[in-house]
This record gives structure tokens, C-alpha cells and sequence, in this order.
């Protein structure tokens, strides 16, 4: 059986978090969704900070990660989530 892309047994740690300092928000209904490293192909990569605006104002941003699943792990890109 192929592996399936962003599946991998054991999760490569992450590089450090690179420090990032927010500019000024646009509205005051933009949330700071801080920068991360994200999964791609083979190997992480860097995406920094941005100002969002959530879909909904119960709405939380969750950074991407891996999850278990089935043995195995898997990435899960960042999301908007309600609290």
C-alpha cells in the first residue's frame, strides 16, 4: 500500500518558531493568526503571521499539526473553529 501524501509513521519535530512582531491591525475585527511551520510534500515550510478575519466572532484560530490516525499520523492544516 502507497503512502499517502502529509502521512508519514513518526512526525519529523518541527524547526523553532521564528519570532514575528504584528504590524497594526486593519479593522478591529481582524485576529493575528501567528506564523507556523506548515507540512509540505516532504518538509516543513515556513508561512508567516497574517491578520484574518474570522468567519464567525465565536470563531478560534487553531494552528496546523499532526494528528494520530490509524497508526499513523497525519497533518492537519490550520482552521477556524468554533469555541
Amino acid at each position: 500500500m502507497a503512502t499517502q501524501p502529509g502521512v508519514v509513521k513518526r512526525p519529523p519535530p518541527q524547526p523553532p518558531r521564528r519570532a514575528e512582531i504584528a504590524p497594526v491591525a486593519p479593522t478591529r475585527a481582524h485576529v493575528w493568526v501567528p506564523g507556523q511551520w506548515t507540512w509540505h510534500r516532504d518538509h516543513y515550510v515556513w508561512v508567516p503571521g497574517h491578520w484574518d478575519v474570522p468567519p464567525a466572532p465565536d470563531h478560534v484560530w487553531v494552528p496546523g499539526g499532526w494528528m494520530p490516525r490509524e497508526g499513523s499520523y497525519v497533518w492537519v492544516e490550520g482552521h477556524w473553529r468554533a469555541r
